[in-house]
């Protein structure tokens, strides 16, 4: 968390950034002033450290709280004031805890308190800004960054929370188109004189994801191709064959995710629930008798063949996601799903289909 507080009076800027890091001391830096100026640390009532400034007029101390001479309390975390001496040709810096003072200004120097209290640990790195009208004091556990040392930079502008790639309960739905693969082949048969087969359909899927991290989801959802309708005709007869299957499918996904963009890959099980009907007519058949009169040597008619399958298979899909906030992304995909059936009401015959796909959506993450 960062935030900044600007006594009037003072003109003083604190920063806090609560990072991990690993750090076996505090090292206070100590800028914006000129090259080559002697600096002094001390912490209490006693001088603990010294550096010049570099080119750059940052000077770096390295403090140990651990160490005797530090403070003289033998803790590994205090709570400080910061005190700022600017002196004409040098700078000291105090910290000092609760109920002690650091040692008179020396003259011709013009001190300032730093506003807050500010906790010290193993862990702890200190920018003081030092220059000669306005000070100020930043503050990170851990290692600071660069910028943060550059005498010249402008405080950096607060960003908006960064997010990773969304993980828990994802909804999603899309449409597209699914092809049948078999069903109109077998439907048109050897002997037909035009057989108009429609073999792709308007397709809906629909469903959850489950994802435990970035890379593992577990998935369910229900698919729906629109009914397969195919039509024919031969010598005396014409025919219509429908296929209408209701799928849901339950697997396994894995994902790759770079930035926004994550590539996945699904398979698991399908349960197939269908109705496969042909309609057939067949033109009345007549004869001409001897005196020429059309008789009728058949009727014709229609007959409708119904079978209702359901059974298990496999499928498997292959797509890519694009999250265009923490909440929402859109996707495209592709798969492929096996529609195994037997006869519900028993009997012979059976189902065996593929239908590809081709589908994208929205997906929405609930939690």
């Amino acid at each position: 968390m960062t935030g900044i507080w600007r006594p009037p009076t003072l003109a003083a800027a604190l920063i806090v950034t609560m990072v991990a890091a690993a750090a076996t001391a505090q090292t206070v830096y100590v800028t914006k002033i000129p090259p080559g100026t002697p600096v002094e640390l001390g912490v209490n009532a006693g001088a603990v450290g010294a550096a010049t400034s570099d080119s750059k007029g940052v000077a770096t101390i390295t403090l140990d709280l651990v160490a005797p001479r530090a403070a003289k309390t033998g803790k590994t975390e205090i709570d400080v004031h910061v005190w700022v001496d600017v002196c004409e040709k040098t700078r000291r810096i105090w910290f000092t805890e609760t109920g002690w003072q650091p040692p008179a200004v020396a003259a011709g120097c013009t001190r300032r308190e730093m506003f807050g209290v500010f906790a010290l640990s193993r862990t702890t790195s200190l920018v003081v800004d030092a220059a000669e009208q306005n000070q100020a004091v930043w503050i990170r556990q851990g290692s600071v960054p660069a910028s943060w040392l550059d005498p010249n930079a402008q405080l950096e502008p607060e960003r908006g929370p960064a997010w990773d790639m969304p993980v828990g309960l994802i909804v999603f739905g899309g449409a597209g188109a699914g092809k049948f693969v078999w069903t109109d082949l077998v439907a048109c048969g050897t002997g037909t004189d035009v057989c108009t087969p429609g073999d792709w359909a308007l397709t809906f899927r629909t469903g959850a994801d489950l994802w435990i991290n970035r890379f593992l989801a577990v998935s369910g959802s229900y698919l729906k191709p629109l009914e397969m309708k195919t039509t024919g005709s031969g010598t005396g007869y014409r025919f219509t064959t429908t296929l209408a299957p209701d799928v849901a499918t339950i697997g396994g996904k894995g994902g790759f995710p770079i930035g926004r963009v994550r590539i996945f890959a699904e398979s698991g099980g399908t349960y197939q629930r269908s109705n496969l009907q042909t309609t057939q007519s067949v033109n009345p058949i007549t004869m001409t008798n001897d005196e020429g009169e059309a008789v009728v040597v058949s009727p014709g008619g229609t007959q409708v063949f119904n079978m209702q399958t359901s059974g298990w298979s496999w499928y498997v899909d292959a797509g890519v996601e694009v999250w265009l906030s923490p909440k929402w992304g859109v996707y495209g995909e592709a798969g492929r799903v096996g529609l195994h059936g037997t006869p519900r009401a028993g009997g012979e015959g059976g189902l065996e289909e593929t239908v590809i796909y081709f589908v994208g959506g929205v997906r929405v993450r609930l939690r």
